[in-house]
């Protein structure tokens, strides 16, 4: 009897035991965890305050100055593009959407708003897919008025990015980690001998051998940004499973532009939809096809919207000459002369914005999906 109640009380004991360890090593887990988090946040937020300044997306994930409360008498514009949107490749503050907003409050219209603020939400080798998901993102901006630069991004077929929803903590939270990329970002820089520019622009340098040195960085870079896209994804665990990456298709824009013309025209509904005015701009061109593609998105446009004042299609097609070097870097981005140029040929328009935007439930859309 006395054997059998000492093997209970051991099987007992056993039984609290693994319990506790249990119990321990699940403490231990979320508490490594929430250090892991902390030692991210903490990195990532530095980072950001360092290299905002230089043309790096701030922590909400778009170029610039945090956009706080909008001020009383305030009108605000976001502008939707790729890197020539962005800004590529000049310096900062001498995007096209940062000369414009010092244009509009340089010379301010008699009865219009006190100030206008231009939001930058551009960012690269995005296309006009992108456009509606941006507008989603960003609704809580308040913007009155909507720029989409596009066309460029979508010359060569179906053009799926959605930059900031490759980070799962900005689909929860609208944070925007830029360590992760860093890290990797200058590991590929080590190993290959090039700068990020000439990284992003497809550059490649032969006969380029790093040193022991410069390996040995790049190894430790690229397990830093490992480790923090692995931590990212496991909060990604957390939030609900993520959007379809639908598409939309105009078939009366053909085989070629119904991607492109689907993707513009389901977005223009939704900004329209949601009170804002409206600019669709083509972009200078850079080829016959180009042409032909604007050509088509104009057409529909006209199908589509023709009877809405609150829609403006600007055509810059031949605004200036890309082949120009002081307007162009490469045939494509523009210097600040050439930011400065796109500016001025849409400040007009812009200044006629606020009279033609309205508030939510007042759109007249035409046509529909």
């Amino acid at each position: 009897m006395n054997d059998y109640r000492n093997f209970e009380l051991k099987t007992y004991r056993r039984r609290k035991s693994k319990k506790r360890y249990a119990a321990f090593a699940t403490a231990t887990f979320f508490i490594s965890a929430a250090f892991l988090i902390a030692l991210f946040a903490a990195g990532d937020w530095y980072v950001h305050q360092k290299l905002q300044k230089n043309g790096m997306y701030n922590i909400w994930g778009y170029r610039g100055p945090v956009t706080g409360p909008k001020k009383r008498g305030e009108f605000r514009i976001a502008v939707l593009g790729g890197s020539t949107a962005l800004g590529y490749g000049a310096p900062v503050g001498q995007s096209f959407p940062a000369h414009l907003e010092r244009m509009l409050n340089e010379n301010p219209r008699q009865g219009g708003p006190e100030s206008f603020r231009v939001v930058n939400l551009a960012w690269n080798n995005e296309g006009a897919h992108s456009l509606i998901y941006t507008l989603k993102d960003y609704a809580y901006l308040g913007y009155d008025a909507v720029v989409f630069y596009t066309g460029y991004n979508d010359l060569t077929g179906k053009n799926l990015s959605v930059f900031r929803h490759r980070s799962p903590v900005f689909k929860l939270t609208g944070y925007m980690p830029l360590l992760p990329e860093l890290m990797l970002d200058k590991a590929k820089m080590l190993r290959l001998g090039l700068g990020i520019d000439d990284i992003n622009m497809g550059r490649k340098r032969t006969n380029f051998s790093p040193g022991i040195l410069d390996r040995t960085k790049a190894s430790a870079l690229e397990l830093g940004g490992e480790i923090a896209q692995s931590l990212e994804k496991q909060l990604g665990r957390l939030t609900a499973p993520g959007r379809v990456e639908t598409e939309n298709r105009e078939e009366g824009c053909g085989v070629r532009w119904a991607f492109y013309c689907g993707e513009v025209h389901a977005a223009a509904r939704y900004a329209l939809e949601k009170g804002a005015a409206l600019a669709v701009v083509t972009q200078p061109y850079v080829s016959d096809s180009h042409i032909a593609q604007q050509k088509t998105l104009a057409s529909m446009l006209r199908q589509r919207f023709g009877g809405e004042p609150r829609l403006t299609y600007i055509n810059l097609g031949e605004a200036m000459d890309l082949k120009d070097r002081g307007l162009a870097i490469d045939g494509i981005h523009l210097t600040s002369r050439g930011n400065e140029l796109i500016a001025k040929n849409l400040a007009g328009a812009m200044r006629d914005f606020p009279r033609k935007q309205n508030r939510p439930g007042e759109s007249k859309t035409n046509g529909s999906k």
